[in-house]
């Protein structure tokens, strides 16, 4: 495969401490920004972050600016060309992570969707849809429901499954109170034509009672416009009296449904209960034939509402192992129906029922997709859950990680603290029981899963690994980039690292081996008076053993000799067991540095060295150090000297290096730091002598290792020894 060349450059200006800067970033790589605290690593962050949601940078605007700064300059980023940044910092952590009921927020998305996931679901929805759009209406299934329910609307039911005689109407139809239309009044034999006609009888009889209940009364007759003669008015009050309006009202109604659904009614069936309707006949009867339809009607809404309402939302997916017997619990079994019977009818439940047993089916073949899909979400959790318990156990926390599913089917992240190895406790609120390591090294775990699962286009890591100690930073940088799989970790996916912490250069880029060296790249962040400039660290050239740094330090002849003199001790320090017993070549530049006029055997300098062991020790000494002459070097450490050497030199590693010598010389000025700051008296006197552990080093006299706050402190500390000096 050829080396990867898409790199990307965004230039920020006037944000914060940066007055301008350039930062590369290669795609599908993880990038190592190496900067001491305070060079502007989180600005860098921030900034591109914001950039990338198209958000304003003016949070990060400098309170002061240089010199002759255009007036109304704003931050600015310019390059940024992703647009899902995802960003770890204290903000995600507060909105995600540690939650009061959860240890993490959507833990369904974060840890068991994939790819595969969301592939196999799609095709059990596409499955699922072929299903529902089975059941799509016909135009004559949607008259019948429509109608049905309208039919059902006219009269209410009781529990008992009696017609409800509070239903206006009801009562006049179902009993004997007044005359039929059938056989009506003799005094109203004007109107025989009209109660002759079945047809339109009922529809004719509720006209005339609505006419003469609003219009009777104005002294000419409503429907013919004449004057109201005495045989008029007392025909109308004859018909009111004879004929009950709410009976003949609801009766017109159930005539007008009942036609509508006259293509579903048996001819026969709807003739008679016509009939009946105009009293021609045992209320009883009619009583009977009512229920029957009502019944009958029933059961058709039932089954149609229910397919019409079959859909993804109406059927949850634990209920598919139900819906065969649900779909034939639909099916249409009218045979035995009685009035709701014709051909019609029969013809489209047959149609249905076709449908229903090619559902059925489709159905069997949907349960082998989920069941599928059942046995990916099983190996997910399995995965998961082992994966994040391997990390804790290597990474030494007492603490056991699970995913449960609930009732609803939500998924929910749980921590557990191990009693024993058998015994575990849910930790309930882990906010208030892990420390401050504990919660960055969850949740930085935690990010990683929800970055994959969003497939952040840049995943940004502001000084990740800052609050662990040695063996827990390799557990979680070795987890996040684990190699191999880049659908299970951050490998292969472009990765801005800001760090102060050596171990992921010292890891990725001077051992290496652990990633591909295409997907990896390191640059040492320099901060100059607000110019940040990024220098790639480059294997044994920027990046050395620290006994090799020394070493060779100790041998370059255009260092300060003081300088020269520390790195060798501090060489001897770092490859000799018990130097000050094994080694003549450290107790004489011990003796040395402490301005005693013979090399001595012990730090207080009462047992001087005979000849043979000087003369053992010099040989060692001048095989790095060919000029070395004690008595000629015990003079550039007089004080007058050390600050001369300090103002000459140039870079600030050197400078720390001479200052230490000095207020190891003279234990007065030591004690005049330490009382004036002492925080620049532990960073010279610890920081670079005692305190660096790493094996590896940056080269000190390439990059700035200094801060400027140090260097500016120890320079000052200087001019006013030399002010004491009268120098």
């Amino acid at each position: 495969m050829e080396a990867i060349t898409d790199r990307c450059l965004v230039h920020l200006e006037y944000c914060n401490n940066i007055t301008s800067c350039d930062i590369g970033i290669t795609n599908g790589a993880l990038n190592i920004k190496y900067a001491m605290n305070g060079t502007g690593k989180s600005t860098v962050a921030k900034a591109i972050s914001l950039a990338s949601q198209g958000k304003s940078l003016s949070t990060l605007k400098p309170f002061s600016f240089p010199p002759g700064t255009p007036d109304n300059t704003q931050p600015s980023a310019n390059g940024v060309t992703f647009r899902d940044v995802m960003l770890f910092d204290a903000e995600y952590v507060k909105q995600y992570i540690f939650l009061p009921t959860d240890l993490v927020k959507d833990a369904f998305e974060v840890f068991i969707r994939t790819t595969d996931y969301d592939v196999n679901k799609a095709r059990i929805e596409t499955d699922f849809q072929s299903i529902i759009r089975v059941f799509a209406d016909s135009e004559t299934m949607q008259i019948l429901f429509d109608g049905l329910l309208e039919l059902k609307s006219l009269i209410l039911i009781n529990t008992d499954g009696e017609f409800s005689r509070r239903t206006k109407g009801v009562k006049g139809i179902l009993e004997q109170q007044k005359c039929s239309l059938v056989t009506p009044p003799a005094e109203l034999t004007d109107f025989r034509p009209f109660f002759e006609d079945t047809a339109l009888a009922v529809e004719w009889a509720a006209w005339k009672l609505a006419g003469i209940d609003k219009y009777v009364g104005k002294g000419i007759c409503p429907f013919c416009a004449e004057t109201e003669t005495e045989v008029k008015i007392q025909q109308t009050q004859l018909f009111s009296e004879s004929f009950d309006k709410d009976t003949i009202q609801l009766s017109s109604k159930l005539l007008i449904s009942l036609e509508k659904l006259s293509q579903f009614i048996n001819p026969t069936k709807l003739t008679r209960i016509k009939s009946l309707l105009a009293r021609d006949g045992d209320r009883a009867e009619l009583n009977v034939e009512l229920k029957k339809l009502f019944a009958e009607a029933d059961y058709l809404l039932n089954r149609i509402g229910s397919l019409r309402a079959f859909n993804g939302l109406s059927v949850r997916r634990d209920q598919i192992g139900q819906l065969v017997t649900l779909l034939e619990g639909w099916k249409f079994d009218i045979q035995n129906f009685d009035i709701l019977n014709t051909i019609v009818l029969h013809t489209e439940a047959n149609a249905l029922n076709e449908k229903i047993d090619e559902t059925i089916q489709a159905v069997a073949n949907l349960q082998q997709s989920i069941a599928a899909l059942h046995t990916y979400l099983i190996r997910q959790l399995t995965n998961r859950t082992r994966d994040i318990n391997d990390f804790l156990q290597s990474a030494g926390f007492k603490y056991s990680f699970d995913i449960r599913i609930d009732d609803d089917g939500v998924a929910h992240a749980l921590l557990l603290f191990k009693v024993t190895e058998d015994q575990s406790v849910t930790v309930d609120d882990p906010a208030a029981h892990l420390s401050w390591g504990e919660k960055n090294a969850f949740s930085l775990l935690l990010f990683m899963f929800d970055a994959i699962r969003k497939n952040a286009d840049l995943i940004i890591l502001d000084d990740p690994i800052s609050s662990f100690d040695s063996s827990k930073k390799y557990a979680i940088i070795n987890r996040l980039f684990m190699t191999g799989n880049r659908d299970n970790s951050l490998y292969m996916r472009t990765v801005l690292l800001l760090t102060h912490d050596m171990e992921p250069v010292i890891d990725y880029i001077q051992v290496g081996g652990k990633l591909d060296a295409r997907y990896v790249n390191g640059y040492y962040l320099q901060n100059v008076d607000g110019l940040l400039v990024e220098y790639p660290l480059r294997k044994n050239i920027d990046i050395l053993s620290t006994p090799i740094l020394l070493i060779r330090t100790a041998k370059d002849s255009s260092i300060p000799m003081p300088a020269r003199i520390g790195c060798l001790r501090k060489y001897i320090e770092h490859t000799v067991e018990n130097p000050s017993e094994a080694s003549m070549a450290y107790n004489i530049l011990s003796s040395l540095i402490h301005g005693r006029e013979n090399a001595t055997y012990d730090n207080d300098g009462e047992f001087v060295m005979d000849q043979s062991d000087f003369q053992a020790g010099l040989a060692e000494i001048v095989a790095i150090i060919p000029t070395f002459d004690y008595t000629a070097i015990l003079e550039q450490y007089k004080a007058i000297a050390l600050i001369t050497e300090y103002r000459r030199a140039t870079n600030r590693y050197i400078q720390l290096l001479i200052l230490r010598a000095y207020i190891q010389r003279y234990e007065q000025a030591k004690i005049r730091l330490k009382a004036s700051n002492d925080v620049l008296r532990k960073f010279v006197d610890e920081t670079f002598h005692i305190e660096n552990d790493y094996i590896y080093s940056f080269d000190f006299l390439t990059f700035a290792l200094v801060p400027d706050f140090i260097n500016t402190a120890a320079t000052d500390f200087v001019n006013r020894e030399a002010a004491l000096l009268r120098i």
